[in-house]
């Protein structure tokens, strides 16, 4: 079994987001998508994730476009207030990579050789919610919220079978190895 611990995190360039905003005239359609994914990014933003897999260090880089849209996390408003406030950047900051990867996992996954890394389709949604974690305790949350916080976002991706397991069609060769 791969063992596989994130260890640290860094943004080339910051991101840059504003909120979307509805405008009059809009279609329902255009509505629901600002519902859906009410955050766009307004610039390039590149960031690297280090990760250690069986006593190897890999660096993990990614470039996120202008105008990609996200939702800031998936938590269901039960936990939220809990763990979580999405107005504190730190959490905008943390929710924007991790909406990224997950939103992006398939491509991802095959970009970065993964596979042939040894690091399977759940390893690598454990380190969508480890990276989510060190993302909040670089700026300033405190160790135990921040843990908390990433536990949860992992629990709730887990729960999400269908996304993932879709994933693992896409990556996992037909060979009954279900990684």
């Amino acid at each position: 079994m791969t063992k596989c611990k994130v260890l640290d995190f860094k943004f080339i360039n910051k991101p840059v987001f504003r909120e979307r905003t509805p405008l009059e005239g809009m279609s329902k359609k255009q509505l629901e998508a600002i519902e859906e994914l009410p955050f766009r990014l307004i610039k390039n933003c590149t960031f690297v994730i280090v990760v250690h897999v069986d006593k190897k260090e890999y660096e993990f880089k990614a470039t996120v476009t202008k105008g990609f849209c996200y939702n800031m996390a998936d938590i269901p408003l039960l936990l939220q207030p809990i763990s979580f406030d999405d107005k504190s950047p730190f959490v905008k900051n943390a929710s924007f990579v991790h909406d990224y990867l997950l939103l992006r996992k398939i491509d991802l996954y095959k970009n970065w050789k993964m596979k042939e890394l040894g690091i399977s389709v759940s390893d690598f949604r454990k380190i969508t919610s480890s990276t989510f974690g060190l993302i909040l305790k670089q700026n300033a949350v405190n160790d135990l919220k921040a843990d908390v916080m990433a536990k949860m976002v992992d629990i709730y991706q887990s729960l999400l079978w269908i996304s993932w397991n879709k994933c693992d069609k896409y990556l996992v060769e037909d060979n009954g190895d279900k990684n």
